[in-house]
């Protein structure tokens, strides 16, 4: 597997989580 489909997939992760941890603070 591509190191770039890894980093594309983890950073979409994180955007996720860090979107739901905002929503879910406010």
């Amino acid at each position: 597997m591509p190191i770039t489909i890894t980093l594309h997939i983890f950073g979409y992760t994180v955007t996720i989580r860090i979107k739901g941890r905002n929503r879910h603070s406010a």
